[in-house]
């Protein structure tokens, strides 16, 4: 009886069930379809800038092969066998470029008016001079919570100066930005806003060749850690950082580790109430003339040889003198 009962039911249902299957197949295959069309487009899209890209190095190639020796040697002798960037020659162990004025990319030209020579190191560290916006891009500021991402381009390592040129660029974060750029020389970062950067350390750490630093006139007010900050910047002379906002450090130790040639930076002024550790902060500063016998610092842990090799640093009170 039961059975019976139920029969007249299924029976009811059995053609719904069969447009839920019908439908349900129909829209797996239109997905399909569009799958398959996105994916076509996509493979296409792809190989028409393959071709794009093909195109334009074969272009820029057959434009650079204007340049002939007579030319180079021309431009050579025009500018006195001597880079017009940076003034050194052959005589100062230099390799000598001849190179586009515009880029050829940029739709520079193989004339004599766009050609100048240049030492390698200026050529190669040409296009790392960022300015305006795209600096933002290369930071890669915000995105994914990093804020040094221009470290992983394997042609920064090349660069010999860096300009922020707009103001407006605010990252959370400013540590290990330019951690061995062998070739910087000149950094101006006077315009970026860190004011909400509580991270700072090894910022310049071992860029051995620096020579001039603008550092953010706001300061690092919300820095907690600026360890390792300039430590190995031996060619670093003079560092404007009088009056700078550094009073949430916590963590400065090796801050100015082995900066030899360092003559000032106005740490004097410094109000840094909760720095605790501030081991080898001034370790082999040599030529550096500081007196910070005015720091106040009650919640010092660590000051192991806070100024060994640096006989012009007068320590604060509170720290055993270990030179």
């Amino acid at each position: 009886m039961q059975g019976n009962y139920l029969t007249p039911i299924i029976d009811a249902f059995k053609p719904i069930l069969f447009f839920a299957a019908v439908l349900w197949g129909i829209e797996t295959i239109i997905t399909m379809l569009i799958k398959d069309h996105k994916k076509a487009k996509r493979k296409q899209a792809r190989e028409k800038r393959r071709l794009e890209y093909q195109n334009r190095r074969m272009a820029n190639d057959a434009e650079h092969a204007k340049v002939t020796r007579a030319m180079r040697y021309d431009v050579l002798r025009r500018d006195n066998f001597h880079c017009v960037r940076c003034g050194r020659g052959k005589e100062d162990g230099v390799k000598l470029h001849v190179d586009h004025i515009v880029p050829v990319s940029r739709g520079g030209k193989s004339v004599m008016g766009n050609l100048q020579t240049l030492c390698e190191d200026c050529n190669c560290g040409k296009g790392m001079v960022f300015e305006g916006k795209r600096v933002t891009a290369c930071y890669r500021i915000g995105r994914g919570g990093r804020d040094h991402g221009w470290t992983a381009d394997s042609k920064c390592n090349k660069a010999v100066s860096v300009l922020v040129a707009d103001a407006g660029i605010k990252p959370k974060k400013i540590d290990h930005w330019f951690v061995d750029f062998k070739n910087l020389r000149s950094v101006d970062l006077s315009k970026l806003d860190t004011s909400d950067a509580q991270h700072a350390g090894g910022l310049f750490c071992g860029c051995e060749h620096l020579e001039e630093v603008l550092m953010p006139a706001i300061g690092l007010p919300s820095a907690i850690r600026t360890a390792c900050m300039f430590k190995g910047c031996r060619s670093l002379t003079s560092l404007d950082m009088a009056g700078c906002d550094l009073h949430s450090a916590v963590d400065l130790h090796r801050m100015f580790s082995e900066c030899r040639k360092l003559e000032q930076v106005g740490a004097s002024t410094w109000n840094i109430p909760r720095a605790s550790d501030v081991n080898k902060m001034f370790f082999g500063c040599q030529n550096l003339h500081e007196d910070l016998r005015r720091w106040q610092l009650p919640h010092l842990a660590l000051a192991d040889d806070f100024n060994r090799n640096s006989p012009g640093i007068l320590a604060p009170d509170c720290i055993e003198l270990t030179q």
